[in-house]
C-alpha cells in the first residue's frame, strides 16, 4: 500500500474513532433526557417491560425512544385496524366536562 494512501486511511480510522465515541456519548445523553422528562406513568410502564434494564445498563436513548413509540402504539391495536377505530370513537364519545372542572380540563372517561 502506498505510504500516503495509509496515512490517509490511518487518519480516516482516527476520524470514525472519534465519531463513534461522540455518537455513544450522545446517545447516553439522549436517554437521560427521554427519561427526564415522561412522566412518573410512563417510566413506571416502561420498567415493566422486560428489555428496560438492559436499555436502562447501556443507557441506549434510541432503543428508549422505540420502547415508548411501542407504548403508546399499542400492538394490539395495530393489528387490527376496526378495534383502534371503534376504541378512539369511543374515547371521543365519551369525553365530558364535569361542573366544578375549568374550561382547559377535559376529564375523559
Amino acid at each position: 500500500m502506498d505510504p500516503t494512501k495509509k496515512a490517509i486511511w490511518q487518519e480516516e480510522i482516527k476520524g470514525y474513532v472519534k465519531r463513534k465515541g461522540i455518537l455513544d456519548e450522545n446517545i447516553k445523553k439522549l436517554y437521560l433526557i427521554v427519561w427526564g422528562q415522561c412522566s412518573n406513568a410512563v417510566q413506571s410502564e416502561l420498567e415493566s417491560l422486560q428489555e428496560h434494564s438492559d436499555v436502562a445498563n447501556c443507557a441506549d436513548g434510541i432503543k428508549l425512544l422505540c420502547m415508548i413509540q411501542n407504548l403508546v402504539h399499542s400492538y394490539e391495536y395495530q393489528n387490527n385496524l376496526f378495534h383502534a377505530l371503534h376504541a378512539a370513537k369511543c374515547a371521543f364519545y365519551t369525553l365530558h366536562q364535569g361542573q366544578d372542572t375549568p374550561n382547559e380540563v377535559l376529564h375523559c372517561n
